[in-house]
């Protein structure tokens, strides 16, 4: 086959020979043939050049990109879809929305999961990824519905929520601490930093707090700890005033400490000196009677809740409870109790060694078959284990009694 450029001239002179013969060949029947055959010849001639052009414009193409393979056969180019009219709906994803801004609701906090600030020591309380609840029942750490404001704490110009934590690990009284909540970079809730948290060692516990509009938070606290229905006086109770500095909260107002008493003269008794603060916090559930049962008896119970405030492990502590009256006390039904004894006119329970700070429960069940007008029991938690009580390491709590 010739070369494309060769094609392309004989087929150029074979049309210019054709034009020029034409206009001097006399006209007649041979004539006629000879044109009919140099036409036909010019047409394959004509051919020729296309298909040479057809085919040298791919192989000059491979040449170009300096491929030594076989060119693939021409194929039709694929009909090409007409763009887009301008201003129809992008197909792409829509962009993500933005990160959440602006003070922080109570409901979210309740959905988001938050590292917390540490507690006080053996409370046996989690800070990693902790859910916090609105009530009781749902989870360990109670998210206060009461104790909970707003302030500008950071000085941001958005109010942080402020709010008491509350622990349910064990039983009351239960460790709390305020903490004040703050959104990370991508806009979800965290811990911002704890202002004050309840301590059975030091002994403080957390009676109050406000939020101010300048930022700053104000926390009462005391050194004893509520007993016997009763709330300690103003002589116990100290008003201190925090603020948001240095990446934590600071004291910048009220006392720092509680002033120690002086000790009471040494006793001559074989069980040492009566301890000025109380050695154990004691707190109870109500007993609610139900309807009678088939044989007649209303039943109900309390879980007596106790801690010990003292430095050293107890071995001898008891739970005691005077006798109840109509109230019979059901002593074969016991929680946390493993040895008892009854004496007239009074139950003892020793449930076990207590360390430091440790919390412990005892669960007392109660019968009687008549109703009657709500009243109160008495039951107290000591040292003394089979012996005398030891002076002063008495601590008394009252036992509300209704009926449904």
């Amino acid at each position: 086959m010739p070369e494309p450029r060769e094609t392309r001239l004989s087929g150029a002179f074979e049309a210019y020979r054709t034009l020029t013969l034409d206009a001097v060949v006399p006209a007649g029947p041979d004539a006629v043939r000879r044109t009919v055959r140099r036409r036909q010849r010019r047409r394959v001639a004509t051919v020729a050049v296309v298909v040479a052009v057809a085919v040298a414009a791919p192989v000059a193409a491979w040449a170009a990109l300096g491929r030594q393979s076989t060119p693939a056969p021409v194929t039709s180019p694929a009909p090409t879809t007409s763009p887009a009219p301008t201003g129809s709906p992008s197909a792409g994803p829509s962009a993500p929305p933005s990160a959440p801004t602006g003070r922080i609701e109570r409901a979210e906090l309740l959905a988001a999961t938050i590292d917390l600030p540490s507690w006080s020591a053996g409370a046996g309380c989690r800070t990693r990824g902790v859910r916090l609840v609105d009530r009781a029942g749902g989870g360990d750490v109670v998210l206060s519905n009461a104790a909970y404001a707003y302030g500008d704490v950071d000085g941001d110009g958005v109010p942080e929520p402020v709010a008491v934590l509350r622990c349910l690990r064990g039983a009351g009284p239960y460790p709390e601490q305020v903490v004040a909540f703050d959104r990370d970079a991508a806009g979800a809730p965290v811990a911002l930093g704890r202002v004050f948290r309840s301590d059975p060692r030091r002994p403080e516990w957390l009676v109050a707090f406000d939020a101010r509009p300048d930022g700053a938070v104000r926390v009462e606290v005391t050194d004893r700890a509520p007993t016997d229905d009763t709330e300690p006086d103003a002589s116990h109770r100290q008003t201190r005033t925090y603020r948001w500095t240095d990446g934590g909260f600071t004291q910048t107002g009220g006392p720092t400490a509680f002033p120690v008493e002086p000790s009471p003269p040494a006793s001559t008794s074989p069980s040492g000196p009566t301890p000025v603060s109380p050695l154990f916090t004691v707190t109870t559930t109500p007993v609610v009677y139900g309807p009678p049962d088939a044989d007649g008896w209303r039943r109900g119970t309390t879980t007596v809740t106790y801690t010990n405030l003292g430095p050293t492990r107890l071995t001898d502590v008891r739970v005691t409870l005077p006798d109840p009256g109509e109230d019979i006390h059901e002593h074969t039904l016991l929680d946390g109790c493993p040895t008892a004894a009854q004496r007239p006119g009074v139950f003892h329970c020793y449930p076990g060694p207590l360390d430091p700070g440790e919390q412990a429960t005892v669960g007392l069940h109660f019968m009687r078959r008549t109703t009657g007008a709500d009243h109160k029991l008495a039951v107290s938690v000591e040292r003394g284990g089979d012996a005398a009580a030891v002076p002063g390491t008495t601590t008394r709590a009252s036992i509300p009694v209704t009926f449904q």
